[in-house]
């Protein structure tokens, strides 16, 4: 997970300095804490992806914890939802389907963010 973001976040670039300088300094504390052992720790520094899109921001907020878990955030972006997600709903990650999720909602990250 930690190294997927990493890779996304070194080629996202956002016209908005204020923004770009927050995707920086977030990837900066993503590999200072993955080479740590400790990628969970960057989730303060999360908060610049919430400027880019919320439902992103939900969702690898509960993929970055300590104990991870599947927010309701990313089924609704690998479904292309449009109602609203809950930020506070999610699952405890336990089948080989959820892990493939998150394998697919990272590979798909970029996109998103892009778009």
């Amino acid at each position: 997970m930690a190294e997927h973001l990493i890779a996304t976040l070194t080629v996202l670039r956002c016209v908005d300095a204020e923004i770009q300088e927050g995707l920086h300094t977030l990837r900066r504390e993503l590999v200072r804490q993955r080479d740590a052992g400790t990628p969970w720790r960057a989730r303060a520094a999360l908060d610049v992806l919430s400027m880019l899109d919320m439902t992103v921001w939900a969702g690898v907020l509960g993929l970055l914890d300590e104990c991870p878990v599947m927010p309701a955030a990313v089924p609704a972006i690998l479904d292309g939802s449009t109602r609203s997600v809950s930020a506070t709903a999610f699952e405890f990650i336990s089948t080989a389907a959820q892990i493939r999720d998150v394998r697919a909602f990272m590979r798909k990250l970029l996109d998103v963010l892009l778009a």
